[in-house]
């Protein structure tokens, strides 16, 4: 579910409308709200569904429910202006950041960064983040969100509510955010990239993955998954997937067990890599045991976020991240800000490591 503690779509959004109008004076201060029944004429949703709406905002102290009387408005004072400034979470490589910055700045407005890379997925380092922008009154969030538990969900929906522009652009769940998204679509060139092997005459895809992913390489993994359903008579994980081995640069024994996997693999096979550093590791150990790439086997990765390492010797499924970012900072940045559900398409690069 994309709503925290079972609130609904539907009672979301009935939420937000009601909130900006006690904001926008619609109902005043000390104000009687329609019935629950009038409200759900209203919004054409269940007396359930209303209720959980109104009970979050009595929650929240904007209403207040009278027995047998009502729910009135209760007062509230008017929050302050946001500052001309936007929060970015996400790694960025220093072109991108300054061209982001640059960007922003140009538009009279500050950008602020929260270092992704420097504290990993860690929740609580987060929430710190997001709890100063909502105190600072931060006009947007252009949000990289931890998958890990326990997510932040209860603060982004605050912080919508409050007014604050979220626009999330990686994934942190399968689902879909609850607020606006601009995000790579890994589904999609998970299939973009199984397709390119069958199309250059691999007969046998292989997703080379890891138990720890995260929810962008899972979506390719998934879209991996339908290319090999709709082209390749279907996908039989025993067949079609391999755990990369992890520590193959350092440990003996994982670098053993990659060789031995690849040494039983037969011509023919493609491999599709959840990250071009797992891409690297197999071509150079399918060089260590005289396997010819491309002509013998076949190579993609992947490029989540932005690596700083590239290998521009390997073929790999990119999405211009910095037009999508640009995109982003004009989407929070407008008079109002647009409902905004779309993706960036992926697009892959030819380097030589596919026939």
């Amino acid at each position: 579910m994309s709503f925290e503690q079972g609130l609904g779509k539907r009672s979301e959004e009935i939420l937000l409308a009601l909130r900006r109008e006690i904001e926008g004076g619609r109902y005043p201060a000390g104000g009687r709200l329609p019935s629950e029944v009038e409200l759900g004429r209203r919004f054409g949703a269940s007396r359930n569904t209303v209720r959980r709406a109104l009970a979050r905002l009595v929650a929240d102290g904007r209403l207040e429910s009278r027995r047998g009387a009502g729910v009135f408005v209760r007062p509230w004072e008017r929050p302050a202006a946001f500052s001309r400034t936007l929060s970015a979470m996400f790694t960025f490589d220093a072109d991108s950041l300054i061209a982001a910055q640059n960007y922003a700045l140009a538009q009279a407005y500050l950008l602020c960064v929260y270092a992704r890379a420097a504290v990993g997925w860690d929740p609580a380092p987060e929430r710190a983040f997001l709890e100063r922008v909502r105190a600072e009154r931060h006009q947007a969030l252009l949000a990289c969100c931890t998958p890990t538990p326990p997510v932040n969900d209860d603060l982004l929906r605050t912080m919508a509510a409050e007014g604050i522009r979220i626009l999330h652009i990686e994934p942190y769940r399968l689902a879909p955010p609850a607020q606006s998204y601009l995000l790579p679509d890994y589904r999609r060139g998970g299939y973009l990239a199984a397709t390119a092997l069958l199309l250059a005459g691999y007969t046998r895809p292989v997703y080379v993955g890891s138990t720890s992913d995260w929810p962008g390489a899972r979506l390719f993994q998934q879209g991996f998954a339908e290319a090999l359903t709709d082209h390749a008579g279907g996908y039989r994980p025993a067949e079609h997937y391999f755990e990369f081995p992890t520590g193959t640069d350092r440990n003996p024994r994982a670098r053993a067990a990659l060789e031995d996997y690849l040494r039983a693999q037969p011509p023919g096979t493609g491999f599709v890599c959840r990250s071009l550093d797992f891409a690297g590791e197999i071509r150079d150990a399918l060089a260590s045991l005289g396997r010819a790439v491309p002509d013998e086997f076949g190579l993609i990765g992947v490029r989540y976020l932005v690596e700083l390492m590239d290998r521009p010797d390997i073929d790999a499924i990119t999405f211009d991240r910095l037009a999508g970012l640009l995109r982003a900072i004009d989407a929070v940045t407008g008079d109002a800000h647009p409902d905004i559900r779309d993706y960036l398409p992926p697009t892959l690069l030819r380097r030589g490591t596919m026939r």
